[in-house]
């Protein structure tokens, strides 16, 4: 549901439909509202590593993977979601100067975290749109390695895979 609201763009609008609802609406909207749909419109969508938990506030560190810049998220519910070391696709805002997370998660096997991290390595620094190809490509092996669940994780998450 993400990328219908925040990436795919409107035919004859060239917007995604938030922006496209943020602008149509901007003056029925009090300023708490257009505050959020702005935070919203400026979310970032890629692949984080959870780094730690802070026990006694329950926030949660991660690190996105291609800029390696580590925010907290201020959301107690979600610690029990997550383990150290997790590997997901997600989508984060910043509303109210604290980072808050989207529903949408995509959590990728542990085993392949060398394949991912070594994958990021090599395309870092290329442009916005070759990370997003990367990512979405990550969430079709997820889906192959629930459907295949018989075959070996190392035989999906890989780029020649027949499968």
């Amino acid at each position: 549901m993400d990328w219908y609201l925040f990436d795919r763009d409107l035919p004859g609008a060239d917007l995604p439909p938030i922006r496209v609802y943020q602008r149509e609406q901007a003056d029925r909207m009090t300023d708490a509202q257009a505050q959020v749909f702005h935070d919203l419109s400026q979310s970032i969508h890629t692949l984080f590593r959870v780094v730690r938990f802070k026990w006694f506030s329950r926030d949660i560190v991660v690190q996105d993977l291609f800029s390696k810049k580590k925010m907290v998220v201020k959301d107690p519910r979600l610690a029990q979601a997550f383990a150290p070391g997790d590997i997901f696709e997600g989508r984060i805002f910043k509303h109210q100067g604290a980072w808050h997370f989207t529903q949408g998660f995509c959590f990728h096997p542990v085993e392949m975290k060398s394949f991912i991290l070594g994958e990021i390595k090599k395309i870092r620094h290329q442009e916005r749109a070759r990370h997003i190809k990367f990512i979405l490509q990550l969430a079709q092996m997820k889906l192959k390695h629930q459907r295949f669940s018989h075959i070996d994780v190392e035989q999906i998450y890989r780029h020649d895979s027949r499968i």
